[in-house]
């Protein structure tokens, strides 16, 4: 299969090239191990290469699996891949080997999809540019002297420069929407409760942040959401259960929608004037196509978001690092860590539970708005 064959698809397209035996599934995974081989000494989207473990899984997707035989890349953070690890691009969990799969993992693989490797993140993933110190920036294939954004650069570069249709992503804070806005990707952050982060994980960042995607086609994110949304014991969170599929809703033409755009941040402050015209370029598209625009203010001050945003992530950072310290049998120490999570981490230490749990529920708060 040629490179340039490959990369013109996207995940459900591969699936059914692989159907119709016009390729096999080997020939698909070699030509993206080529590819990977090829352009990622240069874009550095990858932290674990897993071609033997890919290799193996060919053996037991089956023709009737909807991504059957698609090559898939992991965000190292948040999930376990039984054998691999999960090292959130950081040298404390670099020998962080997973014993069994996520939930999601094991969701993923039903459905077909080869995983051959994980793609990097800012360390511990509180940052919007992927360039942790460990490895090394991330690059932008489409403007190489710029970030792919974060925390899910490492995937959206991957994508972006044909290495896989689509990967999975995390999203706490902007971080599958930044990147997919950043590399030309199509990004969607599910509702909390739509995607299992267990059974490791009972929530991240007080129910913020959650997996996904991001892809290349619309129809690739609503079909990997449709295998993904599956009820798990114990899960803190539900979402309203979807009437029909995600697949099938794409080919629904909707009603004219009620769009508001700002062009200022929640606490009042004007955006840039980059920014600002990209946005009315793309609210002038969308009255073209029939709906309603308007410009509107939300004005978050008086919620104490900026104050909730530090807390939030500063606990869960402090609570995660101290346990892994004690898993290892260590005393944290400033070289541990990037500067930006020594002084987040040290933070943590400074908040009470009335705290945190005064965040959270201001973010709840927030959410209803």
């Amino acid at each position: 299969m040629k490179k340039s064959e490959y990369s013109s698809y996207d995940g459900l397209g591969i699936a059914k090239l692989i159907r119709e035996k016009e390729v096999t599934v080997r020939e698909v995974l070699d030509t993206a191990i080529s590819i990977i081989e090829t352009y990622d000494e240069d874009i550095s989207a990858i932290t674990t290469k897993a071609y033997d473990h890919a290799i193996r899984a060919i053996e037991k997707s089956q023709p009737e699996n909807i991504f059957h035989g698609v090559p898939f890349l992991l965000k190292d953070l948040n999930v376990s891949c039984k054998g691999l690890p999960t090292t959130l691009s950081s040298k404390l969990f670099e020998n962080n080997i997973a014993k069994n799969d996520s939930y999601l993992i094991k969701l993923y693989k039903k459905a077909g999809l080869i995983i051959l490797g994980l793609t990097k993140t800012p360390e511990l993933a509180l940052s919007l540019t992927t360039e942790p110190k460990i490895s090394g920036p991330t690059k932008n294939p489409l403007k190489k002297s710029n970030s792919p954004g974060g925390s899910s650069g490492g995937s959206a570069a991957s994508i972006r420069q044909g290495y896989v249709p689509l990967a999975h992503a995390t999203d706490g804070g902007g971080s599958i929407r930044v990147p997919a806005a950043l590399c030309g990707l199509f990004g969607l952050k599910p509702s909390r409760g739509r995607v299992s982060s267990g059974p490791d994980l009972g929530e991240a960042l007080g129910g913020m942040a959650i997996s996904h995607c991001l892809s290349k086609s619309v129809r690739d994110s609503a079909a990997l959401l449709d295998i993904s949304s599956e009820l798990m014991p114990g899960e803190p969170y539900v979402s309203p259960k979807q009437n029909g599929r995600f697949l099938d809703s794409i080919h629904i033409e909707p009603k004219n929608l009620k769009i508001g755009f700002m062009t200022h941040d929640f606490e009042g402050n004007r955006l840039n004037s980059d920014i600002i015209q990209l946005t009315k370029n793309s609210a002038q598209l969308c009255e073209a196509l029939g709906h309603h625009v308007e410009e509107i203010n939300i004005d978050l001050s008086a919620q104490s978001i900026l104050e909730a945003w530090k807390i939030i992530p500063a606990i869960n950072l402090l609570n995660n690092l101290e346990n892994r310290a004690k898993m290892l049998g260590i005393n944290l120490k400033e070289s541990d860590l990037e500067p930006l999570n020594w002084a987040w981490m040290n933070e943590g230490r400074k908040y009470t539970a009335v705290d945190y749990l005064r965040a959270i529920n201001n973010m709840h708060k927030i959410g209803r708005i």
